[in-house]
């Protein structure tokens, strides 16, 4: 009976080998039945590859496959659909786990000679777009990150997704060792992928144990999201399944981004398709720059190896409304209309005038949301810590690596170093975690036995005419610093402490950009920048004078309710006798003849320069003051003046030249009449709207 079915099974193959040659003859391109016939053949090959036939069978159905395969070798690996690519694939990867050596080895090397041929397909393909990115050295686009199933073309994508189906179908198979050692007959060629392949099993068994470790638990998702980079539906859903995570627990920043990214998948799709109009790819910026480079529709180039998930404009508008939600829960509301302007052109075309009044309705409400925020100077897009960990016996492959990362808004750095601490006693397994304050680790010192934490606390790197408070200053964020004083050689007896204070700052670059899919990201480049005592005293100087001057300008514009009672204690800081030696301790003490030896004319000029900086916003400052207050601080006013004046002199007797600035006359301003720009500060004293 067994040679009677071995025998059928080969007339089978014969006759199948028969019809494909024929199929795959010129004459039969263009017949309108060919797909269903080449999805049959291949069928029937698939169902001679069953456990429920003989060894020697499934060994002639997988050399039967290998001509087959080179047969359609173009329908398969350039223009045809994926799904029989995929179902190939899936079945390759259920007979690597075959009990039976012989049929391991002969699936992986059929495996190996279609991820070799995707291979060479792909090397074609993306020295063509190396080509004509080299024309074209002035392109502004960025450099486009090719993964490794995307070096192996077709196959490469497809396997990824083919492993989800198995796993999903038999879960069972992640646990056996069977299919990790059929993986091993894969030729070095495949070397990345197969390692990407025994993550996806490792990632899908460790989900359970990473229930509550949501820093493990998102690193998971990402791993699985990008393994399934084959398929548009699955990728898509591991998304948003993290996004759920991250929105449960209040990081919509994090959860937006992964909903952007579900976005990007869709929409690619729906381009490619062509049922989307003038697509601007540059809004997913407004989001984050990853987006656009991570799901490759800058280049669209990803596309053709991807299996489509059959989405809808719809399905579009649906994600696009989830992530617009999660943008103004996170409050981010510059970017929600940015992101609808995917879809509002196409909604145009269809004349989905319901649609478009939603629409419109959300941005009124996003942009009315940004001004109050905006005018308010009261959001809070992030905190940002750096996280140190050192232990080589306790943190694995954590040891020695630094982290930056983001918390909400006004989280304090002990409230951090607490969260951590827990969050580390959890992952090693026990109490000896020692979380460190913001200092250098002597490694000398360590005991082997403690696992070490540090935590610092970091701030984003302003830059252009941004602040702190900026919505662009916490989007695509990547540069962070911190600083600390240090003291310089030995102090001289009598010689004030501030001669020998100077500043190092340290710069950080992470991988990746805020925000991100995930609340951490890991430092990749660290430079340190250290100031001298004299440089040191002038930052301070500017930056309390640049305090000042924004609540002046906010008095001036009246963009905001005009904060008097933080504009005092900046001048209290200043010019008040109490404490006016904290600005003027340096004018004393580095134009001592030393100092001025020591840093030269230009240092002194530098010093100079900032308090005259200091003296302008102070005498601004208290212009505002005098004409903010009402009769009961005229008194404290006066004080403030009087200390003001007596500052000046004292910085004239420092410098040998004045700091005062010739009186401006303006209007009203000595008669009964104030200045039109602190109008609107009298009509908030006294309760009138304007």
């Amino acid at each position: 009976m067994l040679n009677l079915s071995q025998e059928i099974a080969l007339i089978v193959l014969d006759v199948i080998q028969t019809f494909s040659q024929h199929l795959a003859s010129s004459s039969c391109i263009g017949w309108s039945s060919s797909s269903i016939l080449f999805s049959r053949l291949q069928n029937l090959h698939i169902s001679l590859l069953s456990d429920d036939w003989p060894e020697s069978v499934r060994l002639h159905t997988i050399a039967a496959l290998a001509l087959f395969v080179n047969m359609f070798r173009r329908r398969l690996l350039d223009s045809g659909p994926l799904d029989a690519l995929s179902v190939l694939i899936e079945r390759l990867l259920l007979l690597i786990s075959s009990r039976l050596t012989s049929v391991q080895m002969a699936a992986a090397a059929l495996l190996q000679i279609i991820l070799r041929a995707g291979y060479e397909n792909a090397a074609t393909h993306l020295a063509n777009e190396a080509m004509r990115a080299a024309v074209a050295p002035n392109s502004m686009q960025p450099k486009r990150l090719v993964s490794a199933s995307e070096r192996l073309g077709r196959p490469g994508a497809q396997t990824g997704v083919a492993l989800a189906r198995l796993l999903g179908s038999t879960p069972s198979l992640a646990a056996t060792g069977r299919l990790e050692k059929g993986l091993t007959a894969l030729d070095a060629l495949v070397s990345e992928l197969n390692r990407q392949l025994r993550g996806v099993m490792t990632a899908t068994g460790a989900l359970n144990e990473a229930k509550n470790d949501p820093i493990r638990l998102a690193d998971l998702h990402m791993q699985l999201a990008d393994s399934y980079r084959g398929s548009a539906a699955l990728r898509s859903t591991w998304l948003e399944t993290l996004s759920s995570l991250h929105s449960s627990a209040r990081y919509f920043s994090e959860a937006a981004v992964c909903m952007a990214h579900s976005v990007a998948v869709c929409a690619r799709e729906l381009n490619r398709k062509g049922e989307l109009m003038s697509v601007d790819w540059s809004v997913l910026d407004w989001i984050s720059r990853d987006i656009g480079v991570d799901e490759g529709v800058i280049t669209e180039q990803r596309g053709e190896n991807i299996q489509p998930a059959g989405f809808t404009i719809e399905n579009l508008a649906s994600k696009i409304e989830k992530t617009a939600n999660l943008l103004t829960q996170s409050e981010r509301y510059e970017a929600i209309g940015p992101l609808y302007r995917l879809i509002v052109p196409s909604l145009e075309k269809n004349a989905n005038f319901n649609s478009l009044v939603s629409v419109y309705a959300e941005l009124q409400q996003s942009y009315s949301r940004a001004v109050e925020v905006k005018t308010s100077g009261k959001r809070h897009l992030g905190a940002y810590f750096r996280v140190r960990f050192y232990g080589k016996n306790h943190f694995d492959a954590d040891h020695d690596t630094e982290w930056v990362y983001r918390e909400h808004g006004l989280t304090s750095l002990a409230e951090v170093s607490q969260r951590i601490g827990d969050y580390c006693r959890q992952v090693v397994g026990h109490d000896r975690v020692q979380v460190e304050p913001e200092k250098e680790l002597d490694e000398r010192s360590l005991d082997e036995n403690i696992a070490y934490v540090q935590v610092t606390h970091v701030d984003p790197v302003v830059v252009d005419d941004q602040t702190i408070l900026s919505y662009h200053t916490h989007t695509n964020l990547r540069e962070f610093v911190y600083e600390k004083s240090i003291t310089e050689g030995k102090r001289g007896e009598g010689e004030p402490a501030v001669t020998q204070t100077a500043l190092c700052k340290t710069f950080l670059t992470v991988l990746g950009s805020f925000p991100s899919t995930r609340r951490r990201l890991r430092v990749t480049e660290k430079k340190r920048e250290t100031y001298s005592p004299l440089e040191f005293a002038c930052q301070k100087l500017r930056m309390k004078a640049s305090q000042m001057k924004v609540l002046v300008d906010s008095s001036n514009r009246g963009t905001r309710p005009f904060d008097i009672k933080g504009l005092q204690l900046l001048l209290q800081g200043a010019v008040l006798p109490t404490v006016n030696a904290g600005p003027l301790v340096y004018a004393e003490a580095f134009t001592q003849t030393e100092q001025k030896k020591r840093y030269g004319e230009k240092g002194v000029s530098d010093l100079k320069g900032a308090f005259s900086e200091l003296m302008s916003s102070c005498g601004a400052a208290l212009k505002v003051n005098g004409s903010a207050i009402g009769p009961d601080q005229t008194t404290y006013h006066q004080v403030l003046m009087s200390s003001f004046e007596a500052m000046l002199e004292r910085l004239e007797s420092f410098f040998g030249c004045s700091f005062k600035e010739e009186e401006k006359e303006e209007k009203g301003w000595n008669g009964n009449e104030f200045p039109r720009s602190h109008i609107h500060i009298l009509d908030s004293i006294s309760g009138v709207d304007a």
